[in-house]
């Protein structure tokens, strides 16, 4: 065995058993009071959520540091390199990367001030970057549910499909930052400043388009309610005009651009319909949130009696018949877990009856868990707004809708709630080390 292998997988070692310590410390001190209102209470938790986040960044970094570019990470650093040179509009800028340059042109220029050529300095750089996001998600669910936030916060931070990219060079973590403080600036009614942020943040990710939407909605729904006339529309307007500038800018960007995605636009094609997103992210859910899945399983039976449970399994399944097909050339490359996934279950009719008796206990765990109003009623009419135009089956799409669900579903028990951050956890730090040790990407 190489030393390198060696050292890795000493880390991957030490990684484990701090995390299995974090765990059972936090499970024993019950005096943390996690799920205190006081403000005297909460600061030993704040300290735990601190130690843990710091530990697990410093070790994470450590382990990746022993590996080389993943995936696109070679793109980015391509597009760095250009950056840094001045080469604003290089070819792997605009055909390579399909997000517009917000992120690349960010960290090229403080990369380039601080001096940073490295692959793992810039790593290191990138999650700095987007750390910020676990600071503001902590206020947001301190905010809009005082109980439980800390808990939130650490089934954020270890949300699986979002925690390898902390560390990594991509966009995603860095984008969700300007989502979670988009709409903490909404909570705080300072709407305009919310939308230079949200603008701010399509110049990272276009999708974003659609969070800024809803973004812009409850911003509405805090002033007006429910209630929709044109005269409320047009005062919303007036408390949040620079929503107005981004969507102008956004619209004129597609224009002109003929389409929403910056490079690569023929694997990215605009207003497509695919359903194969929404049904992946509805089999990660449940394996996601499989404690809750396996407590709340009498919660699930009760839901079958109900005449609109069962048009919402027949929809599935004929959705599913009629629309589930495998075609993107990204989705047939090996190295990718997904694509491995989709072949077999191609291949064999049992294996598509459990992915879809996944996808129906999804369904059934959305339909109990409650989200907090305003977000109720707009939250996944968004996330299929996201999701349905989206030929490539990509779960980093799935970032910013798993992360929001966290923020404004109801808070569960204690001991739930603990359950389910030890099990994101191990997912997350599982898959982190299988992607460093393998190079193979969910």
């Amino acid at each position: 065995m190489k030393e390198t292998e060696k050292n890795m997988i000493g880390l991957v070692i030490a990684y484990l058993i701090v995390f299995a310590g974090l765990w059972f410390f936090f499970s024993r001190a019950r005096k943390l009071a996690v799920f205190s209102t006081s403000s005297g209470k909460r600061f030993f938790p704040m300290v735990f959520l601190l130690i843990t986040v710091i530990t697990i960044s410093m070790l994470s970094l450590l382990l990746v540091s022993s590996s080389g570019t993943i995936i696109d990470e070679n793109n980015y650093i391509k597009a760095i390199g250009d950056v840094q040179r001045f080469d604003f509009f290089s070819y792997t800028i605009t055909q390579y990367i399909t997000a517009l340059p917000g992120y690349t042109y960010a960290i090229g220029l403080i990369s380039l001030v601080l001096g940073i050529t490295t692959l793992n300095g810039l790593r290191v750089l990138s999650f700095l970057m987007a750390v910020g996001g676990i600071p503001l998600f902590y206020l947001l669910a301190r905010k809009d549910l005082e109980k439980g936030s800390i808990f939130k916060t650490l089934q954020f931070y270890f949300l699986p499909v979002l925690f390898p990219f902390f560390f990594l060079l991509y966009t995603d973590a860095f984008s969700l930052v300007f989502v979670l403080g988009m709409f903490y600036l909404v909570t705080k009614k300072r709407y305009n400043t919310a939308g230079i942020i949200g603008l701010l943040g399509l110049a990272v990710r276009q999708n974003s388009i659609i969070w800024y939407s809803l973004a812009f909605a409850a911003s509405y729904l805090h002033e007006e309610g429910w209630k929709l006339s044109w005269g409320a529309v047009v005062r919303q307007l007036k408390r949040a005009a620079t929503f107005i500038i981004g969507v102008i800018v956004f619209i004129t960007f597609a224009m002109v651009n003929n389409g929403f995605a910056l490079g690569d636009r023929a694997m990215h094609p605009a207003f497509a319909f695919h359903v194969e997103n929404i049904y992946f992210a509805l089999f990660l859910i449940f394996f996601l949130s499989l404690p809750f899945q396996v407590m709340h399983w009498r919660q699930h039976m009760q839901l079958l009696k109900k005449p609109l449970t069962w048009f919402g399994i027949i929809t599935i399944v004929a959705g599913y018949i009629l629309f589930f097909r495998v075609t993107h050339p990204f989705n047939i490359v090996s190295g990718v877990w997904r694509n491995h996934l989709f072949w077999l279950i191609q291949q064999h009719v049992y294996l598509q009856l459990l992915f879809l008796l996944a996808v129906i206990f999804a369904f059934l765990f959305l339909l109990n868990t409650k989200l907090q109003k305003p977000y109720n009623r707009l939250f996944y009419p968004a996330v299929i707004a996201v999701l349905l135009p989206s030929w490539l089956i990509e779960p980093r799409y799935y970032i910013v809708p798993f992360a929001l669900f966290i923020l404004w579903r109801e808070v569960e028990n204690e001991q739930l709630e603990l359950l389910q951050t030890g099990w994101s956890a191990l997912l997350s730090i599982c898959m982190f080390t299988g992607i460093i040790l393998s190079g193979f990407m969910l």
